[in-house]
């Protein structure tokens, strides 16, 4: 009877192991294919190569020096801008903006900006602080969510959308038209016209008597978060920088990251290497602009086990800006989405204490609570070899590096008790749960952290 028992329990958990895993796998997959597949488009749009295009400047050789005027636009040239009522949730109005890109591309429908305005229920006139959005999104859902979040701080949020991204995305889809691409002088361009973008969303804001223009920031979330650092180094109107899973180091990570395998193959197929690559995107390297900035008056939020972004790039980010605070959390560069609470009710005090000038000193957290998920393959244990889905039960430290975990196996449930190695390797003891010999036996688990 106990051998049926132990038959029927591995028969019953092993279905839902390849699910879970099979799930994670694909999610990871998902994440990967959204770097290369175009996501749905409202406008066809081939292209006008007959139309005036906006040149980007061309950075002379040696080493580089900052230039102002490599961001220049007519900021006193009129513009119109749209403005839509969108939706209305608990006393916050969200009306859609759109005007005109101070960049002209061969694509009409990337020159348009399109822009969301979430104002709180407070009388203004109100700070204000402008969000870009991560690589790529296929939906605005995560960012609507950071946005009125922001709004709990009595600061208004204008959230924009990237170029070649969501609606000014052209379809049906060119590779040129691209904000990442092996197209260097093509990629350079396009960030440059999300910070111009940007600087013409400060001058639509200073406009609005229910803005206070002395009051102005910037945020972003992942390649958002990056952006939106330079763009707050070019331009000093904007007084805070709060960063969600951004870093440094633009060159080093499309050039190293695993994670930007495809890019990192256009690049070379275009005749490029690394040093071309530091020289190229240098215009672009946020470290480049920061300096002066004053370390109170940004802050970070970062995953301590990120592989994407690393540690030591949101380092060189903080460090760049004088030394600006890190919050860490135990998870990796997703899991902040799941921890997007935390992250923002931290994002609105800084905001609070930079914005209200209440005399209340903003001591950050030196961490904050986010799901550490652990994906890899297990060394040993019962099993002897097996993907493993893991996720840190309880954290006996604060930077979560020896844990209880439960893990997932081709074999079933387990616990572990495990010590961290490095930034993706563990080595641990697996107590099986339903299955298996009760003996603990030891593992090594090599994984990312999603």
């Amino acid at each position: 009877m106990p051998h049926r028992n132990h038959v029927f329990s591995r028969r019953n958990t092993r279905p839902i192991t390849y699910a879970l895993l099979a799930l994670a796998f694909f999610t990871i997959g998902l994440r990967a294919a959204s770097a290369q597949t175009a996501p749905p488009a409202v406008v066809v749009d081939p292209g006008d190569y007959t139309r005036p295009i906006t040149v980007t400047p061309a950075v002379p050789p040696g080493p580089y020096v900052p230039d102002p005027s490599y961001y220049d636009y007519d900021s006193k040239s009129p513009f119109v801008a749209d403005e839509k009522p969108f939706s209305e949730k608990n006393g916050i109005k969200i009306t859609r903006v759109t005007f005109p890109s101070p960049v002209t591309t061969p694509y009409a429908t990337n020159d348009t900006v399109v822009a969301y305005l979430f104002m709180p229920p407070e009388p203004g006139p109100h700070p204000a602080l402008i969000v870009l959005p991560e690589w790529l999104p296929r939906n605005l859902k995560n960012e609507f969510q950071f946005c009125e979040d922001v709004t709990k701080a009595h600061t208004a949020a204008l959230l924009i959308e990237s170029p070649f991204s969501l609606d000014r995305r052209p379809l049906p889809h060119v590779p040129q038209a691209e904000l990442l691409s092996g197209n260097m002088p093509q990629m350079v361009g396009a960030i440059r016209q999300n910070v111009l973008d940007v600087r013409r969303g400060l001058d639509w804001l200073s406009t609005r008597p229910d803005i206070d223009s002395s009051r102005m920031g910037l945020s972003g979330i992942s390649l958002g978060a990056i952006i939106a650092s330079l763009a707050a180094g070019v331009d000093r109107r904007a007084k805070v920088l709060l960063s969600i899973d951004g870093g440094a180091d633009a060159a080093g990570l499309l050039w190293k990251s695993p994670f930007m395998k495809g890019l990192h193959k256009q690049l070379v197929q275009h005749g490029y290497n690394y040093e071309d690559l530091k020289v190229g995107m240098a215009p672009v390297e946020p470290t480049n602009w920061l300096k002066g900035y004053g370390a109170e008056n940004a802050l970070l939020v970062n995953g301590r086990y990120d592989t994407f972004i690393l540690p030591k790039q949101s380092q060189m980010l903080a460090d760049s800006i004088g030394g600006a605070p890190i919050v860490w959390a135990n998870t990796g560069h997703y899991g902040l989405v799941l921890a997007e609470k935390n992250a923002s009710n931290v994002g609105a005090e800084f905001l609070r204490a930079r914005f209200f000038a209440s005399g209340k000193p903003f001591n950050p957290p030196q961490t904050i609570a986010a799901p550490t998920i652990k994906l890899g393959l297990m060394l040993g244990g019962q099993g002897g070899l097996s993907p493993a889905l893991a996720t840190q039960l309880i954290n006996f430290d604060q930077k979560g590096r020896y844990s209880l975990d439960g893990m997932l196996t081709f074999h079933g449930l387990s616990l572990g008790l495990s010590g961290r190695l490095g930034q993706s390797s563990a080595l641990g003891v697996e107590f099986p749960l339903l299955h298996g010999d009760i003996k603990p036996r030891p593992y090594l688990l090599m994984h990312i952290v999603l």
